[in-house]
């Protein structure tokens, strides 16, 4: 009887420590996933999706733009931005509708160029110097290879 409560009471205390062991892992790995996660979060300004890369040439000629192909759709995006509050700038700069699309971004190296563009977005007000900007971010947005973006849902 005594040896039974002495493997009783080991199993019940193994239990006990391993449940705390785990929830002060799972706390731990949970928070650096989310400030990863948050650090590479983009807002991609779309101004078109076409369903030709022909169509989206012959239909935006006006503007500077990267784009991609989403399931056989060719996006058109014209602003890339980690600052919610840019986005209406951009907006207000281009004059034009657009669709506000996150992602998430592996490439460290490029969400810190975004970032220091947006700190030059949010110390000016006039729209040309924007749009100089927005352009200076999508040649650094073309330079990189091999991007992966990752959309949210």
């Amino acid at each position: 009887m005594l040896r039974i409560k002495k493997v009783l009471i080991s199993i019940i205390l193994s239990i006990i420590l391993g449940y705390l062991c785990g929830i002060t892992i799972y706390k731990i790995y949970e928070n650096d996933t989310f400030n990863t996660i948050n650090s590479n979060k983009l807002y991609l300004l779309q101004s078109g999706a076409y369903s030709s890369i022909d169509n989206m040439r012959m239909n935006t000629k006006q503007i500077n733009y990267v784009y991609f192909n989403d399931d056989g759709i060719y996006k058109t995006i014209i602003a890339i931005t980690k600052n919610k509050d840019n986005i209406k700038k951009i907006k207000d700069a281009y004059n034009i509708d657009m669709v506000i699309n996150e992602y998430y971004l592996e490439n460290d190296n490029l969400v810190n160029k975004i970032n220091e563009y947006d700190k030059e977005l949010a110390n000016t007000s006039d729209k040309e110097e924007v749009v100089k900007i927005v352009n200076n971010m999508l040649i650094n947005y073309k330079e990189e290879n091999n991007l992966k973006l990752v959309k949210t849902y």
